[in-house]
């Protein structure tokens, strides 16, 4: 198992006397495991300074719902599964009251969530189907 391209973060840095130029050594592939990413951030003289960040890829065979696009009236989620786990997903006004918005089989599947769903504060999950 592995993942292509993922996005680690952007780091903060700052310097009071001019530009800094932060490079990672992070392959375009991580593997299932630990992985090990050496940050360096360089000043205008060439002093540079070195983090390290871990990466834990793991397996999961949970559900994860992720957010797609979105736009003013138009949420576009992410749903995937593996594929004999089928799940449902969710959304919540904060209050603790969850309300079953699609049920899906296990898979990758997009879906837009229409605008009435999109009004105040709501909060979003997928779970498993007993």
């Amino acid at each position: 198992m592995s993942i292509e391209n993922l996005f680690l973060g952007t780091p903060i840095t700052g310097h009071t006397c001019g530009e800094v130029t932060v490079t990672n050594d992070a392959p375009a592939i991580l593997y299932l495991g630990t992985n090990v990413v050496t940050w360096t951030a360089t000043d205008f003289k060439g002093k540079q300074v070195s983090c390290s960040q871990w990466v834990i890829i793991e397996k999961s065979t949970q559900p994860v719902l992720t957010l797609q696009a979105r736009s003013e009236t138009n949420l576009i989620l992410h749903v995937s599964a593996p594929p004999d786990q089928p799940c449902t997903v969710q959304s919540s006004d904060g209050l603790g009251h969850w309300v079953d918005l699609r049920s899906l089989p296990g898979g990758e599947h997009d879906f837009a969530l229409p605008p009435e769903v999109l009004t105040g504060r709501r909060y979003f999950r997928v779970y498993k189907k007993p």
